[in-house]
């Protein structure tokens, strides 16, 4: 399980958050990068967000607070990408060389270090568990990514939406899927979020 470095997130923002430009989201408002040329790191402070690809509408990451966006590659292409926010939420958007002037200044590489890995090793195992695997078998991924997601994620994100949006499979296979796995006992729903998922992994329900 790729564990949140949560002492390291609370030390950047400190050192970070008075340096940027500071935005409020309410829940399902959109916000977009500029085109400007120097890149930009997203400080999310309070509250909950999704980065969304804006070319298919893939769910590429949710992040609740604390969290960092921008330390690596994510957002290196960001004009194709938005944040949808999932809760009110509060975010700071500062440069990333003024982000790296600070780090430099106040000797926190060991903590962008600890933030860059975990963002590196979650999207390795979006890779490592979807490539070349069967349809049911991404959507069992998603469902057990859920699972250990924050709270606030299970309750702001619809399973089929969270499994959807990250799996990029259809509605309606998506719902079949679920439908059956609720069927079979293996996950449990209310009101479309994800309550326990207890899958069995050697089942072809498909």
């Amino acid at each position: 399980m790729n564990i949140k470095p949560i002492a390291a997130l609370d030390r950047l923002l400190t050192a970070l958050h008075h340096e940027g430009t500071d935005y409020t989201l309410e829940r399902g408002q959109i916000f977009t990068f500029s085109t400007g040329e120097d890149a930009k790191t997203l400080l999310i402070r309070e509250g909950l967000i999704a980065l969304q690809r804006s070319s298919d509408e893939r769910l590429i990451y949710c992040l609740s607070a604390p969290g960092i966006l921008g330390f690596n590659t994510v957002l290196e292409n960001r004009t194709d990408y938005y944040i949808q926010a999932y809760d009110s939420t509060a975010l700071t958007v500062i440069s990333l060389s003024r982000v790296m002037a600070i780090v430099e200044e106040q000797n926190l590489w060991r903590d962008m270090f600890e933030v860059s890995n975990a963002t590196a090793t979650a999207m390795h195992g979006i890779l490592l568990n979807t490539s070349g695997k069967s349809s049911l078998a991404i959507i069992r991924y998603f469902l057990q990514a859920l699972e250990r997601e924050p709270s606030l994620i299970r309750q702001c994100i619809p399973a089929a939406e969270y499994v959807r949006t990250r799996s990029g499979l259809s509605r309606s296979y998506v719902m079949k899927c679920l439908a059956l796995l609720r069927s079979n006992g293996e996950i449990t729903m209310h009101q479309g979020a994800l309550v326990t998922c207890q899958l069995q992994h050697d089942s072809d329900l498909l």
